[in-house]
């Protein structure tokens, strides 16, 4: 039945001894009890003698003990280096005598006799067993009769002590226990129908025994488990633990015992050779069960098994013939005393060879349990969760190898267990080894955070993903990584939220524009920062933000680069709260940033900038670059190009800046007059004229003559000639065009500031026939005029006239009566002169 429950191992290794028994045993004389402790195995001998042998199994002490009395018990309080030893020949009453160990060295150690005392008993019979306090005030003696007698005083120092019967019955007693309980003294008691507790430590009265059992146990099946303060009871069909609030836990093991012990983690069994089947539960044992009185029958086998209670395995398995005299525990190892006077010494095989032995047979549980119980590294145990995990994942039990990997993270390599289950498309399991990774960050790399992010995003997990995010304040992942992962998948309030927090706001604007198309929200964002990153973002997202809200980009740049940009103050999250469901996962972010919940309104116009709500706090001195870096972002957008320039131009104080923001508009203005619908041209060329009488000069005349001339504004290349005295070039701008009104009406405007401009006339009126017939009565009146300020002579006009036949005699009679009108006038006044002159010289 045992071997149903309990697994069964070799985990100890067996040498055989043969004892030296010539060298202290009298001829006849027999080992008839055995102890062990301060570095000794002691010996009682059936002569009285005791031998203290060293663990090379030689003689080290030898001494009477007794006179002529068989040593029927011995044990050692290692504490108090003392060994107690008790006589019988069931003649006399027992004989117990308390030695002390003296000298620190093997070679010059003895025992020294401390006290003798005689135990009281009315009747002779056989002392079954006898337990003594740790402190060896008390010491209680049980008989084969049922008797209990309990002995307190100063036996070490000799100074007297009082015996008591504590205990009767007709039952014989098979075991006793002192048990420290609550800083006193408790004695476990057991016949073979029931199990005892008796308080000794009362002083006066003692109460009777309390039962714990109605079922008792066989002689030696009674110890001491010392790591857990509890006593053990063997019996046929369990192992049973009692303390003080009764019986704790048992385990069952079938099968007749003879003796149990507790040394180390292990109790030890020894089952006797098998029985006829009529016997009691109890088992066979004789009640006089002293060691060594009888020679064993040979054939039979006795069997020594090793428990581990805790594990629940049989550690070692040992069969014997021709029985078993004593089982000790000394120097870490188990010694079996066989009636051949041989010994038996089990090692346990070191914690490695034990493990390999689990390996072999697959029992990883069992291992991982015995390695924490040897409190050895977490090194050495994460190598055995990782050994489980390959094992359970090469039986297909996925969940469970992943809880092995996950205990033992800091042993394993991340990119093999990692493979394993992408091959397998075990994400859900992937995911736990990477959050358990990522618990440890000293093993989490980038490519980490990125897998289980991937992975949150093919699960579609948000609630973990943002838990992951908003958990991470220590900053355990890479940042670009998990922002450009959560774009790529698709989360990005998660993004913006990242971004944000980490003041990342050239990213916060990015997925506010590129990703989630949020332009009033990037604008207002765009808003808050300060002057040059404002700048420097509005720089990249201008040509977009103009697509979008030209209006208010419009505005932007215009309060920018007047120099009056001040940064908003985000809303509180109360004025910016917007009702969302509340399964929204994006609002959950939005409610993180106002300018997200519930933008700033902005009122634009011509020349104003966005309206503040709120009254700004941050000021931040800056110099705006010129105007003109950003002309090119206006390049689909004229009519707020316009806007800007009508709005920068008025603020700037460079002068090189404003002749190029003067020209620039002028050219708009032409631009819009040339292309725009009839009705507007006008308005356009008016404000073309209004800015040549008022800025013409912030204009750059050259610029100013090239644009009119190719969008045919003669207003502008008239204006540039008058401000520059170019009033030939005016009159030629005319006359080019065959514009006989518009010549005549130049020449009647600059001719008497240039008069020269009537020669020049005279030549134009008779180029043709048709200049000629357009002028009308313009030519007599230019002839006038040459003829009134005497501009050209009367030859030289002749000479003009005459080039071709435009102009006819009917034409110019008028002129040419009056010339030589004129010329015979002066004639005359010349002879006039002449003979004057002669009359005078007579």
């Amino acid at each position: 039945m045992a071997s149903k429950i309990w697994k069964t191992f070799t985990f100890f290794d067996s040498s055989a001894f043969k004892i030296p028994m010539d060298e202290f045993q009298d001829e006849g004389s027999q080992i008839t009890s055995m102890c062990s402790g301060m570095r000794f195995i002691l010996l009682g001998l059936s002569n009285g003698n005791m031998v203290a042998m060293s663990s090379k199994y030689r003689k080290t002490i030898l001494w009477k003990a007794h006179d002529a009395r068989p040593i029927t018990h011995a044990i050692c309080l290692e504490s108090r280096r003392v060994l107690v030893t008790v006589s019988e020949d069931l003649i006399n009453p027992p004989e117990m005598k308390v030695w002390m160990l003296s000298g620190s060295e093997k070679r010059t150690s003895s025992f020294q006799l401390q006290s003798t005392l005689q135990i009281n008993t009315q009747t002779i019979f056989p002392m079954t067993c006898f337990s003594i306090t740790p402190d060896l005030s008390d010491v209680a003696a049980a008989f084969a009769n049922g008797v209990v007698i309990l002995v307190r005083g100063d036996l070490v120092h000799d100074r007297g002590s009082k015996q008591r019967v504590i205990f009767e019955s007709d039952e014989p007693i098979t075991g006793i226990q002192f048990a420290e309980e609550n800083d006193s003294y408790t004695l476990y008691v057991t016949t073979v129908e029931r199990v005892m507790t008796i308080k000794t430590s009362i002083r006066g009265h003692i109460p009777p025994p309390r039962v714990l059992e109605t079922i008792g146990c066989a002689l030696g099946c009674l110890t001491m488990d010392k790591a857990s303060g509890n006593v053990l009871v063997a019996r046929n069909d369990a192992l049973y633990y009692y303390g003080p609030d009764g019986r704790g836990p048992c385990y069952a093991y079938e099968g007749s015992k003879s003796f149990v012990g507790s040394f180390g983690s292990y109790v030890v069994l020894l089952l006797p050779p098998q029985v006829s089947s009529s016997n009691n539960t109890i088992g066979a044992t004789s009640v006089r069960n002293i060691i060594g009185t009888k020679r064993e029958n040979v054939f039979e086998i006795s069997t020594l098994v090793i428990l581990d209670t805790e594990l629940q395995f049989i550690a070692h398995t040992e069969p014997f013939t021709g029985g078993v005299k004593g089982i000790l525990y000394e120097w870490g190892d188990i010694h079996i005393l066989t009636s051949d006077s041989k010994i038996i010494r089990l090692k346990e095989k070191s914690l490695p060879d034990r493990l390999n032995l689990l390996y072999q047979r697959d029992l990883y549980p069992t291992a991982l349990k015995l390695a924490q119980k040897s409190a050895i590294t977490s090194t050495e145990i994460t190598q055995i969760n990782c050994r489980y995990a390959d094992f359970l994942f090469s039986k297909g039990d996925y969940d469970n190898a992943m809880q092995q990997y996950v205990q033992a993270v800091e042993g394993t390599q991340p990119s093999q267990v990692i493979r394993k289950f992408l091959d397998i498309q075990r994400i859900p399991n992937l995911i736990q080894y990477l959050e358990e990774l990522h618990r440890h960050p000293g093993y989490v790399t980038t490519e980490h955070t990125t897998l289980l992010l991937n992975c949150y995003a093919k699960l579609k997990d948000v609630d973990k993903l943002e838990k992951f995010i908003r958990a991470d304040t220590g900053q355990r992942f890479d940042l670009n990584t998990v922002i450009l992962l959560c774009r790529q998948a698709g989360y990005f309030a998660q993004a913006v939220y990242l971004a944000r927090r980490n003041s990342q706001d050239d990213v916060v604007l990015d997925v506010l524009l590129d990703d989630m198309r949020k332009f009033h929200d990037g604008l207002n964002f765009l808003m808050t920062l300060e002057p040059y990153v404002m700048h420097r973002n509005l720089m990249k997202w201008g040509r977009l933000l103009l697509d979008e809200m030209p209006k208010e980009t419009t505005a932007i740049f215009i309060e920018y680069y007047s120099g009056k940009y001040i940064p908003r103050e985000e809303l509180s999250g109360d004025d910016s709260a917007v009702s969302q469901p509340a399964s929204s996962g994006l609002q959950g972010y939005l409610s993180q940033f106002p300018y997200l919940g519930n933008p700033l309104s902005i009122s634009l116009s011509a020349t104003a900038a966005p309206e503040i709500k709120t009254p700004p706090t941050r000021i931040f001195p800056y110099q705006p670059d010129a105007p003109q870096t950003v002309f090119s972002l206006f390049v689909d957008h004229p009519l707020e190009f316009l806007e800007f320039l009508e709005a920068t131009s008025v603020d700037t104080n460079n002068p090189e800046t404003l002749l190029e923001l003067r020209s620039t508009l002028f050219e708009m203005y032409l631009h819009h007059a040339s292309q725009g619908k009839i009705e507007t041209c006008e308005a356009w060329r008016e404000k073309a004229r209004e800015m040549l009488k008022k800025d013409s000069a912030d204009l750059d005349t050259s610029d100013v003559l090239l644009l009119s001339h190719l969008c045919g504004f003669k207003e502008g290349t008239t204006q540039v000639r008058e401000d520059q005295q170019l009033l030939f070039d005016i009159f030629r701008s005319y006359t080019t065009l065959n514009d006989t009104a518009g010549a005549m009406s130049a020449l009647r405007k600059y001719g008497e500031i240039e008069p020269q401009l009537y020669p020049v006339a005279l030549a134009y009126l008779i180029s043709s026939p048709k200049v000629l017939e357009d002028a009308g009565d313009e030519l007599l009146k230019v002839l006038e005029v040459i003829e009134k300020e005497g501009l050209m002579a009367p030859l030289q006009v002749v000479q003009i006239l005459s080039k071709n036949n435009v102009a006819t005699v009917r034409m110019i009679r008028k002129y040419l009566s009056g010339m030589i009108e004129r010329e015979r006038q002066e004639i005359q006044q010349v002879c006039y002169f002449d003979f004057s002159s002669l009359g005078e010289a007579h």
